[in-house]
């Protein structure tokens, strides 16, 4: 057998200089240039970073803005003096019809009339002591948010309205009796005119100035007529009440043999 010492063999050492170093010297720039590489990556991926928060700033600034526009209606409450104005001027101005107070009282929880005028005093009052162009109108038995008289004239130029047609001298007369003889029947009507009255009497019903309510208990069960609530509003009339006196007609019309066509 052979031993070790006579192939004089020494231990594996590591040398100085060879594959070793070089080994080291090439994976030094291999590992550097890895490094440039990924430092500029990661730099490059850095720089649309700025912009990325810019607009994320933009976006979350968006939502506080719209926020602080609507803070206003948040702070709205209904158990204020202000917050029910608020309310019942919101509602007038979104209903077509006049609407009752008995409803607005129930829903706002106000027991008491005297309650809802003092709020609907200060409503109005604010509509008069400033210069608007609306106001709150009592007609039909409710309230209803409508345009100032003063502002028909420009309304109808803006939107080009033609004046609607206007009642008959007969209508008119007919609606006047029904009105301070509701009701009444058409032979009642027709009496009291000296005149047929049945194409007055049609042309009131179309026009839904006047309703039939009853019959009276007579041979024939005549129809009785009375006047509606689109009557009211017609007229600007909160209620039948606010109708003038048979005095003021008389002077309204000027004529003597008027007054005889409203006597009771």
């Amino acid at each position: 057998m052979i031993e070790q010492n006579e192939l004089n063999l020494e231990p594996l050492k590591t040398p100085d200089t060879g594959l070793v170093n070089i080994t080291e010297d090439e994976n030094k720039p291999l590992f550097e240039t890895t490094m440039t590489e990924t430092t500029t990556e990661s730099e490059t991926g850095t720089e649309p970073q700025p912009t990325i928060k810019k607009e994320k700033k933009k976006n979350t600034e968006t939502p506080a803005d719209d926020k602080n526009s609507t803070q206003p209606e948040e702070d709205i409450k209904l158990d204020t003096m202000e917050g029910k104005m608020a309310f019942i001027e919101s509602i007038l101005f979104v209903s077509k019809e006049p609407l009752e107070p008995a409803k607005i009282m129930s829903y706002l929880g106000i027991k008491y009339i005297r309650e809802f005028e003092k709020i609907m005093d200060r409503l109005e009052e604010s509509y008069k002591t400033s210069n608007r162009g609306i106001f709150i109108k009592r007609t039909g038995g409710g309230l209803q948010l409508t345009t100032k008289p003063a502002m028909n004239d420009y309304l109808q130029d803006y939107f080009s309205i033609k004046s609607s047609s206007r009642l008959t001298i007969p209508s008119l007369e007919t609606l006047s009796i029904i009105a301070y003889r509701q009701p009444v029947t058409i032979a009642e009507i027709s009496d009291l005119r000296g005149v047929n009255s049945t194409g007055p009497i049609k042309n009131l019903l179309q026009k839904k100035l006047i309703k039939i309510t009853g019959r009276k208990k007579v041979p024939g069960l005549p129809a009785l007529y009375s006047t509606t609530k689109e009557f009211l509003l017609y007229f600007g009339l909160n209620d039948l009440t606010e109708l003038p006196s048979l005095e003021e007609l008389t002077e309204m019309f000027e004529e003597k043999e008027q007054p005889s066509l409203f006597a009771i």
